[in-house]
This record gives structure tokens, sequence and C-alpha cells, in this order.
């Protein structure tokens, strides 16, 4: 038996081609159901979109969330009876919306939130958007050990 390996693909062509057929084959019979797979991070540039459930019948106004900015760093400066904060970290997209610090006090600790409130229908850029801000502790304190959480970030200060 002669086998002619003269042609373009030759042997080698073949073999290509074969594998090839194996990973289509795979690939495209392998079905699965990822319904119910955990949800992930998009992708750099990807666009989200979520469903906004329906208005408000009474006030005509379009349900929102609070989108937490990501606080990676707490500075801490003590002085005469008042902390400033200041928060860095990042928004967790590329919308433009108003950012709200709200602040509370319960004995020695202070809890300092810093968010935006978003309507739950809007599309945005997925990018970060750096955060940086300095925020006076409404006060006075008295001396002592104090604790302040910023959005999850926790630092320990004596004044």
């Amino acid at each position: 038996m002669n086998i002619d390996n003269s042609g373009s693909f030759g042997c080698a062509g073949a073999l290509m081609a074969l594998i090839f057929s194996g990973f289509l084959v795979f690939f495209l019979g392998t079905s699965q159901d990822f319904s119910s797979a955990a949800p992930h991070a998009p992708s750099a540039g990807v666009v989200v979109t979520i469903e906004a459930p329906p208005a408000d019948a009474q006030s005509g106004s379009e349900a929102t969330f609070q989108s937490l900015t990501t606080v990676e760093r707490v500075d801490v400066v003590a002085a005469n009876s008042h902390f400033e904060v200041t928060a860095a970290g990042y928004q967790p997209d590329g919308c433009d919306f108003p950012v709200n610090v709200e602040q509370s006090r319960d004995g020695n600790k202070i809890t300092i939130k810093i968010y935006r409130e978003m309507p739950i229908s809007i599309i945005c850029a997925q990018n970060l958007v750096l955060y940086r801000d300095t925020i006076r502790v409404e006060g006075p304190f008295e001396a002592g050990t104090y604790t302040i959480d910023v959005n999850g970030t926790v630092v320990e200060v004596t004044l």
C-alpha cells in the first residue's frame, strides 16, 4: 500500500483536522446549565443592566439602591476634641451620582457610611472611579480611644 503525502496538508493536515473535529464534537456536544452558577464581577468595559421593579404607584418615583463606596484606606487626624477622617478608595462603577455621607455614634464607636443613591434600572460602564474625601466627624469628643468604621474599614484612634 502506498500513501501519497505530497498533498498540501499531508498526514499532519489530516491529523490536525481530526483533532479539530474532536474539539468541535466535545465543545458543541457539551451543554451545561449555568443559570444556578454564582454571579461574578463583569469584565472591564462590560455594561451591566439591572431590571427595575415597577415604579412606586403613589409617588411615581423609581426604586433606588445604595451603592457603597469601596474604602481601602482611612487616615484620621485627632485634634482639639474632634476628628477629621480622610477616606480613600473607589466607586465600583462609572456612574456619575452625588456621594452621600452619613455619620452615627454609639459611645466610642463612630460609623461613617459613604454611598450613592442610584436608580435600580441604571446602566453604567464598569470602570472604577477613584474616591478621596476628608470628613469632619461631628463632635465634640472627650479624651479616650475611639473606633472609627468607614464602610467596613476600621481604625482605632486616641484623642
